[in-house]
């Protein structure tokens, strides 16, 4: 009789690929380096670090509840695991806008992002959409822009406020398979 000591996800190292999405990055069966997950995440590893310690301090198994385990001087997560805990308590709320994105790159996104830097890739104003999510009824699920009075600041949701924008034709719609 063997004795089984790994888990398959456990015997697999990646390597992110610079190309996944966060979800492609979160459905992967196998172990990486928090640091290289950290960036994709937009996630701190100081904070990662900190909460882990704080947790493994309190009796928490840390490897089989978070996915995490520090290695000599390394952090290295186990994706399966780290991922409930990664959604349920690390996923930033406002995700940023990537120097590199265009805005069919943002328009594809999904989340939470500040008004003020999705009017950076995308040729509308702060100022009319800040108007428009005053005087729109129910402007958060017809347009996708809200103030959110905690931060005192105006967010977008991207799939909500996309939609918005190519059914009102404030954008124009290019079909690659046409």
């Amino acid at each position: 009789m063997t004795k089984h000591i790994f888990e398959d996800d456990e015997m697999a190292f990646g390597k992110v690929d610079p190309e996944w999405s966060v979800d492609e990055l979160l459905d992967q069966k196998c172990i990486f380096y928090l640091k290289d997950i950290c960036p994709p995440l937009e996630i701190k590893a100081e904070t990662v670090k900190k909460r882990a310690t704080e947790q493994e301090q309190q009796g928490v198994d840390i490897w089989n509840e978070l996915g995490l385990r520090r290695l000599w001087t390394h952090w290295i997560v186990r994706m399966q695991t780290f991922k409930p805990y990664y959604q349920a308590q690390l996923q930033p709320r406002i995700r940023t806008i990537q120097p590199d994105w265009d805005m069919n790159t943002l328009l594809q996104a999904k989340g939470c992002f500040l008004l003020t830097g999705v009017c950076r890739v995308v040729p509308i104003t702060p100022n009319q959409m800040r108007y428009r999510a005053r005087t729109v009824p129910n402007a958060r699920q017809t347009i996708g822009v809200w103030k959110d009075d905690d931060l005192n600041a105006y967010l977008v949701d991207m799939e909500h406020f996309a939609a918005w924008l190519y059914k009102e034709r404030l954008l124009p719609i290019h079909d690659e398979d046409a």
